[in-house]
């Protein structure tokens, strides 16, 4: 009778311990493998993000996340046993904006309701140290955190009329297939937004927005207020490589930057970084990417 309760009682704590494996990952909350199961068991105490809203006029709007007030530790405890661990958060791992219940597909956008709501949203990887390895906890803790904001936007709303540049460094669409396959193989998971150079350095881990493959196009964007220019110069500062981007339809300058010899410049170097500098009549502004070469991945998916 005593063995069969043994028996029973190590079936519900493996039940226990599966359910809630499989939880973690039902929401944007979880962990790597592990033998123990963590659970943090208030959300609240590392803070929330913060939605800020940059008006650049005629009812355009720049929607920024400002994550510098969460805590960059927390403490998990064990499902089952009294156990602790630390937790330290080691990036960012995706970023999220959310108008009035839809996903937003740029931070740039036109707000032409009087009355939104903008919902932020940050999804925090954080690590722990190696001997808590050893000791059963998972390497990483995913953990999302949100926060939201009413804003009045629409034709009466007060907006900035000053002078304004802002510029993108994107992957084409080949390219950003194959970089989010990669991540996938490579256990990396979904990775959806930008990494600083000196973090990367440390981290080294996925495929991040910015992060590109020597080779690459890039493929540019520029949304300028108050120029009267129909074209403007975009350079990769310390290099030759330079470009000219045209207006588009739709108020935003587009158009690309590649040459053949940027494969042979990069190929097989530890991470680069490139600062891209775009210039409209007096205004200025600059975008800076890694590009990491080191990569053997790169051979067996290079694109023509």
């Amino acid at each position: 009778m005593g063995n069969r309760r043994y028996y029973v009682s190590v079936i519900l704590i493996i039940l226990y311990g599966l359910m809630s494996y499989a939880y973690a990952f039902d929401s944007d909350d979880g962990y790597t493998d592990g033998i123990i199961n963590p659970i943090i068991t208030d959300k609240n105490i590392l803070g929330k993000p913060i939605v800020k809203v940059n008006e650049i006029g005629e009812g355009l709007v720049e929607l920024l996340i400002n994550c510098d007030n969460i805590n960059n530790h927390f403490t998990a405890r064990s499902n089952i046993h009294n156990r602790t661990a630390e937790y330290h958060l080691a990036s960012i791992y995706r970023k999220e904006l959310y108008i009035n219940g839809n996903k937003a597909s740029s931070n740039v956008i036109n707000l032409d309701k009087e009355k939104n709501v903008i919902l932020g949203k940050v999804i925090l990887r954080f690590k722990t140290s190696d001997l808590n390895l050893k000791k059963g906890w998972p390497k990483y803790y995913y953990l999302s955190l949100s926060s939201s904001i009413n804003y009045e936007g629409g034709e009466n709303s007060e907006s900035s009329q000053e002078s304004y540049i802002k510029g993108q460094v994107l992957h084409c669409e080949e390219w950003e297939r194959k970089r989010k396959i990669y991540n996938y193989e490579m256990g990396y998971g979904e990775i959806n937004n930008s990494i600083s150079y000196n973090e990367y350095e440390s981290l080294k881990m996925g495929r991040f927005d910015n992060v590109f493959w020597p080779g690459e196009l890039f493929v540019i964007k520029c949304l300028v207020q108050n120029s009267n220019s129909d074209y403007l110069k975009v350079t990769i500062k310390n290099t030759n490589y330079q470009t000219r981007i045209k207006l588009n339809g739709d108020g935003i300058y587009e158009g690309y930057i590649f040459d053949k010899s940027m494969y042979s410049k990069w190929y097989g170097t530890a991470p680069v970084k490139l600062e891209f500098q775009f210039k409209a009549d007096e205004l200025i502004d600059e975008v800076a990417v890694i590009i990491d070469g080191i990569d053997e991945y790169y051979k067996l998916h290079r694109v023509s």
